[in-house]
């Protein structure tokens, strides 16, 4: 991943001398995935922070993020309307009662609650699953391109 055209002519030049004229089409494929051309918040730039922290054994953390939102909900003389709990655990209590959202009792179907569980990447703050799931349509891409490009011969 190269941040500006010039460095990323060099370093391709440089380990890839021929492959500017004989195969343009290529290098063209390789530079339209740059951020110099899409932007930062493309997969690539992302591929390249995980696979740089992780290939030399520092693997990035992640972190469990928790969120209930209860539309409505009622225990003893209170009511709860429209409230989101965010980054705690499990179950909560109220006065002498206790409250689980991820495995609810009885009692706790007093609630109408949806209750979401993530993981993020720590260190960007990136939720895991879509993240990867970005990443993995970004390389498929890219390869089906290459192939194309390749078998066109």
């Amino acid at each position: 991943m190269f941040d500006n055209k010039s460095y990323f002519d060099k370093q391709l030049d440089k380990k890839f001398p021929q492959l500017r004229s004989e195969r343009p089409d290529i290098i063209e494929i390789f530079e339209s995935r740059q951020p110099f051309i899409t932007g930062n918040d493309y997969w690539l730039p992302l591929f390249n922070k995980l696979v740089n922290n992780n290939k030399h054994r520092n693997l990035e953390k992640q972190t469990r993020k928790l969120s209930t939102h209860i539309a409505y909900g009622k225990i003893g003389g209170a009511t709860f309307i429209n409230c989101t709990f965010e980054g705690f655990g499990a179950p909560i209590k109220y006065g002498n009662t206790t409250i689980d959202f991820i495995n609810p009792t009885p009692y706790d179907n007093n609630f109408l609650q949806n209750t979401t569980v993530d993981f993020v990447f720590k260190e960007s703050g990136l939720s895991v699953l879509p993240t990867l799931l970005k990443i993995y349509d970004g390389t498929q891409s890219i390869i089906a391109e290459l192939d194309t490009a390749i078998k066109g011969d």
